[in-house]
């Protein structure tokens, strides 16, 4: 019986397994069947499903300035999906990190100032100062994401806004192309 032995080992083995995936202790361990007309066994069966986000259907935001046209401002929406139950945070960074709500646009030696807003609904919300770098999360309590079985969104569900002030920033700025790149993190809460 020395196979029997080994099987059961490798049994209570996964089963410990199973139990360090899940974070918690399985019911009832499994018991095992004895010889004779008929023969039962248990076996518990755990299935994790994580606390897990998408943030998807983001396109790059292109600003225009026209003199003496005022601030440029452009709005962004996007989707950000979790699995039921999981509620969200966001941070964004920028590749030009300056920890404070005013973001940076590099040009051919000189930059632009720029700052971002975050709503998490689509329209008819109140938008929300992005620090770059901070998280936000909704006051302690985090963001509800779409949550359907398939990630994703049937329609986006959250925005930004990005404003270019015009005076004393664009209307200074030297003629070019300034550059940033933003790093949206979600989190599950």
């Amino acid at each position: 019986m020395k196979g029997c032995t080994h099987w059961k080992r490798g049994l209570a083995i996964g089963v410990v397994a199973a139990s360090a995936v899940t974070g918690s202790a399985l019911v009832n361990a499994a018991t095992q069947g004895t010889v004779g007309t008929s023969s039962t066994g248990t076996l518990d069966v755990s299935i994790l499903v994580p606390d897990l986000v998408l943030v998807n259907n983001l396109d790059d935001v292109a600003l225009t300035y026209a003199p003496a046209g005022g601030d440029v401002v452009a709005s962004e929406s996007f989707c950000i999906w979790a699995t039921p139950g999981t509620l969200y945070t966001l941070s964004i960074s920028s590749v030009t990190p300056t920890g404070t709500p005013t973001f940076q646009a590099q040009g051919a030696g000189s930059s632009v100032q720029y700052t971002v807003d975050f709503d998490d609904q689509v329209a008819g919300a109140t938008w929300e100062a992005v620090t770059e770098g901070a998280t936000l999360d909704n006051g302690a309590a985090g963001y509800t994401g779409a949550n359907g079985a398939t990630p994703g969104c049937v329609t986006d569900n959250a925005r930004l806004r990005i404003t270019a002030a015009e005076a004393g920033n664009l209307d200074a700025a030297d003629a070019g192309v300034y550059l940033d790149t933003l790093t949206l993190l979600v989190q599950p809460l």
